[in-house]
């Protein structure tokens, strides 16, 4: 199985995004190793569902690496990236841990060839307590 653990700045990741129990939107982030948005001459730095082209089958598939197709839903990555997924106003199902993360794949010339899970792991959401709550 493939990882996302190859960040050389170079191997070409994908992550396809479906059906994501939010009532506002989720966003996808890649930053540099330091944790900060990095300067390319796309000037794309992350994907939501509201910018990101949408596949045939309604799911978002965002490549992350070095690639000079002019692949849509792109984002090119430094060596050592990071990413950050945020959910806004998410639904139970991520509030109660029931929905897992996006799925990240190593592609090989376009073709997927594995898949691991990005993030989100699948433990209980600390939440703080409101007051009277």
């Amino acid at each position: 199985m493939d990882s996302v653990s190859a960040k050389d700045g170079e191997t070409l990741h994908a992550v396809v995004v479906t059906d994501v129990p939010v009532h506002a939107f989720w966003s996808i982030t890649i930053n540099n190793a330091d944790g900060y948005l990095e300067p390319n001459d796309l000037g794309v730095n992350s994907y939501n569902n509201f910018v990101a082209a949408v596949n045939d089958d309604g799911a978002f598939t965002i490549h992350f690496g070095s690639c000079d197709d002019g692949r849509v839903n792109f984002i090119p990555v430094s060596p050592g990236w990071n990413h950050t997924i945020h959910l806004y106003e998410p639904q139970a199902e991520i509030l109660d841990s029931d929905w897992p993360s996006g799925f990240a794949a190593v592609v090989d010339h376009g073709k997927m060839t594995g898949q691991v899970d990005l993030a989100l792991q699948k433990q209980p959401l600390a939440l703080p307590q409101r007051n009277g709550a």
